[in-house]
């Protein structure tokens, strides 16, 4: 098996210690948070029997699941790389490593973009949720995703294109211009990249625009009403009074959705586009247009979207933090 040659071991920082032994540090920490994170979040969206009657959950389930297997499996073995120095699990493992790395990041983005289509669709078109968003279609969704991913995922491996790379800490792509992996790079970047990427952004602004259609009560008081019954329940607000708390009550809501649309954007780019240009940049480009601890720290950014997942599409929402509340009442009996 290839390992890369560059080494982080000599980049030390002021005051002597490593890159990587912060780095090391940071994604023990992360992972700690995504492991507890996540597994709350699986156990109480399906033991409360109130989010059990969400089906649109089961999207932020699959998110938690597919972070819970990237903690599990992609970033402790990485953790164990960076302690060695090197790759201790062999070849076959190594493979499977990178094969895994892709796929969970590939499912992790295309649902995160089905989650903004939910959302977009229950607030465009309120009164047709029920019957647009069916389980049935919910299970298309997380079926499409996985096998999106392992499609994806699968490729570098067969091909023989992977090795250990000592500057990202991963199992990864001999970054070596070749017209197959540029091809691959090219069509998996648009697919599973930019793609979900403008998904996100245009039903994350179409939600915007519909909120400041409800603030300015351009549709009728029936629709009013059921749009912010829906927005309400969506982002886990309080019920909503039918007449002179209404606007205020939307200014709220208003508010609430652009907040959460910004971080939405903004954790996805932050923790998604580094990991995507390095990789861009090294197959294009060459390896060594990306300095050693930019590729470490393009892997540890990564890493830290399954720890703020649990963050954004559950903990945030009100439904879920009841929900939290009533079990920890159930176990603890106070």
């Amino acid at each position: 098996m290839e390992i890369s040659n560059t080494s982080l071991t000599n980049e030390e920082g002021t005051n002597g210690f490593t890159f990587p032994a912060v780095a090391v540090g940071f994604t023990v920490v992360i992972t700690c948070i995504s492991l507890l994170g996540n597994s709350a979040v699986i156990a109480v969206a399906r033991i409360d029997n109130e989010l059990r009657l969400q089906v649109s959950n089961l999207l932020i389930v699959n998110l938690a699941a597919t972070d819970l297997f990237t903690s599990l499996l992609v970033m402790i073995p990485s953790v164990t790389a960076l302690v060695y120095d090197r790759w201790i699990l062999g070849d076959a493992l190594c493979k499977l490593h990178c094969s895994l790395n892709y796929c969970f990041i590939i499912v992790s983005m295309l649902t995160l973009s089905f989650i903004t289509i939910d959302r977009g669709v229950a607030m465009k078109n309120p009164l047709r949720y029920v019957q647009t968003m069916t389980i049935c279609r919910i299970g298309l969704m997380i079926s499409y995703v996985w096998i999106h991913g392992l499609v994806f995922a699968v490729v570098p491996s067969l091909n023989d294109w992977v090795h250990y790379d000592n500057t990202e800490a991963v199992c990864t792509i001999k970054w070596k211009i070749d017209a197959g992996i540029i091809a691959y790079v090219t069509v998996a970047f648009t697919c599973c990249f930019f793609i979900p990427a403008g998904i996100i952004m245009f039903y994350n602004f179409t939600i915007l625009r519909s909120a400041l259609k409800l603030k300015h009560n351009i549709v009728q008081p029936k629709l009013l009403r059921s749009e912010t019954s829906t927005i309400a329940k969506m982002l886990g607000s309080r019920k909503i009074p039918n007449s002179q708390g209404r606007r205020h009550s939307s200014g709220f809501i208003n508010q609430k959705i652009f907040k959460s649309i910004l971080v939405v954007v903004l954790v996805f780019f932050v923790c998604m586009t580094p990991f995507c240009v390095t990789k861009l940049l090294k197959v294009l480009v060459g390896v060594d247009v990306v300095p050693p601890w930019i590729s470490l720290f393009s892997t540890v950014i990564q890493f830290t979207s399954s720890a703020t997942n649990p963050f954004i599409y559950a903990v945030f929402r009100k439904d879920f933090r009841d929900a939290f509340r009533r079990l920890l009442r159930h176990l603890f009996v106070f």
